[in-house]
């Protein structure tokens, strides 16, 4: 997991909040990370997605956050972050954390999927969604969270 300078960000438009965040589609200038290799002697060259669309998942009041919290905000990247369980569940990939500079709550950045979240993906289009992929993302959740 990494931390993004939030000024790293640009074009950050508000979508959505919810009970617990508020939710932004914004531009990553430098990007994630998509491939590096080890280059001796000079260290790591590290190649990036430049201008990449990202979420900026602002959790509410979340500026005294402890360290306790932000160890469960990286088990959640440890595990969203590995391909076999990306693939497998259809989940969001987390690439890290940026801080708003004015509230200081913490903003995980996510991946943007232009269909939303997976409520908004299901209702958009209910009866046109196979029933066997609505079931197999229903299961993802409940492997997941259960």
């Amino acid at each position: 997991m990494e931390f993004v300078p939030y000024d790293q960000f640009k074009n950050i438009e508000f979508i959505a909040s919810g009970g617990f965040s508020k939710i932004y589609k914004a531009t990553w200038v430098n990007g994630p990370i998509n491939n590096w290799y080890e280059n001796e002697p000079d260290g790591w060259n590290i190649f990036r997605n430049n201008n990449y669309t990202v979420v900026l998942k602002k959790l509410n009041n979340s500026k005294n956050i402890t360290s306790k919290e932000l160890n469960e905000l990286k088990v959640f990247y440890q595990i969203y972050s590995n391909r076999n369980v990306l693939e497998k569940y259809n989940i969001a990939r987390y690439f890290g954390i940026t801080q708003d500079p004015i509230t200081k709550d913490i903003m995980i950045i996510m991946t943007y999927y232009k269909s939303g979240d997976l409520i908004r993906y299901l209702s958009s289009d209910f009866y046109r969604i196979d029933w066997e992929i609505k079931l197999d993302n229903l299961s993802s959740l409940i492997v997941i969270w259960g």
